[in-house]
């Protein structure tokens, strides 16, 4: 009896995902989300996607800077979230928002109590936290605000550079709305530099040969929830 439940539940699971297919929505959708992109805030409107498509499987993964565009060109997801340009071509593609950095240190580093406008040179004699690029097969983005001749320490995701830096093991460059609250709770401090890093461009993308009506929708979700606001 305990096996034949199990039998007719997996028959009842794949007679759905057929009706799924055969209405034109995909039985699974596989999300890239760029590490430097809060997840919290994309969360929300897979929320309201499941509650209208409870038979669609969602698979989410994290990527970092060329990581997110391999990703997508070898077709291991279907929508791309928060990636950086320069976007390769023959990818669909919409503006999700601009992106502020800010260099920051934890509040007992020798750089918070600093005077006046920091010089890159000043900073490349202090340790940065870098974020490793997740490509495994094209060229690393190895420049995006790395301070190229200071000492390094390499983290995983966004998430542990920030944790690296509220500890105090280093600097670097994170998003402004991200670590507002550590910000004001004075966890972290935001240096004044001369040549602050220029605002960054962030995209959504897919495979234009992709016409799913997931794929359409969650776009659509996107576009309505403004969360370009809120990154």
């Amino acid at each position: 009896l305990d096996e034949g439940r199990h039998i007719l539940l997996a028959i009842n699971k794949i007679s759905e995902q057929t009706k799924t297919i055969a209405n034109g929505w995909e039985p699974k959708m596989r999300i890239a989300v760029d590490s430097i992109i809060d997840i919290a805030i994309v969360l929300p409107m897979l929320k309201c996607f499941l509650e209208e498509h409870k038979n669609i499987e969602i698979d989410i993964r994290e990527e970092v800077l060329n990581g997110a565009w391999e990703v997508l060109i070898d077709d291991s997801v279907d929508l791309l979230i928060g990636a950086s340009g320069p976007v390769p071509q023959q990818k669909g593609i919409m503006p999700f928002g601009v992106l502020k950095m800010v260099f920051c240190v934890a509040s007992d580093h020798a750089l918070a109590k600093a005077t006046g406008s920091i010089s890159e040179a000043l900073l490349s004699q202090y340790r940065t936290i870098v974020v490793h690029d997740s490509a495994k097969s094209i060229v690393p983005k190895t420049t995006l605000g790395v301070i190229e001749q200071s000492e390094h320490v390499y983290v995983a995701n966004v998430d542990q550079k920030i944790k690296a830096i509220v500890a105090g093991i280093g600097g670097g460059f994170l998003p402004i709305k991200r670590v507002q609250p550590l910000l004001l709770s004075g966890e972290l401090v935001a240096v004044d530099l001369i040549e602050p890093l220029p605002a960054n461009e962030l995209f959504i993308a897919w495979k234009m040969v992709n016409r799913g009506k997931g794929l359409q929708q969650l776009r659509s979700l996107i576009t309505t929830a403004n969360l370009a606001d809120k990154i």
